[in-house]
């Protein structure tokens, strides 16, 4: 398997793109575990993709772990492991009802949700909280949401309706 794009969606996330050499049978919510550049496995959220590729967001921890690797150094063309494809997809439950979807997520937390939202097939409204401005990255992501803005170190109460 190889990286084959990798791109900004904000200063701090990055959407990497994974070509698979074999069919992925993955369902929006459902995530990989990623083995690349020597460091240890760690899960992903798929953000996206098709049978042959999986979509990914990535941001750096600072911690000089795999994401940080994956945000800085991993380059398109590199070899890449995929272990799995785990949980449990909610999109059964989602498809079957008949009413709004309500999704909220927190920073690349928006991964599996990007997912969701591109099989959903009713209404749904997303609302992704960032710590500020610069990371809210839905729209890049290809996303339609309301941004909630971290202030002075909390989320502001937010009232959904």
């Amino acid at each position: 398997m190889r990286i084959t794009d990798k791109r900004l969606l904000a200063p701090r996330v990055a959407a990497i793109t994974i070509e698979a050499q074999t069919k992925l049978d993955w369902q929006a919510g459902q995530y990989v575990h990623i083995h690349a550049g020597g460091h240890a496995a760690k899960p992903y959220s798929i953000a996206g993709g098709d049978a042959g590729r999986v979509t990914l967001h990535i941001a750096p921890s600072g911690a000089g772990k795999l994401s940080d690797y994956l945000f800085h150094d991993a380059t398109a063309g590199e070899a890449i492991a995929i272990e799995g494809v785990y949980g449990t997809s909610p999109l059964p439950r989602l498809q079957a009802g008949d009413r709004p979807v309500v999704m909220l997520a927190g920073g690349t937390g928006l991964a599996p949700i990007a997912a969701l939202a591109h099989h959903i097939s009713g209404d749904y409204t997303i609302y992704h909280a960032v710590r500020n401005a610069d990371a809210f990255y839905a729209p890049a992501a290809g996303l339609q949401a309301t941004p909630i803005i971290e202030a002075n170190g909390a989320l502001p109460h937010t009232h959904i309706d």
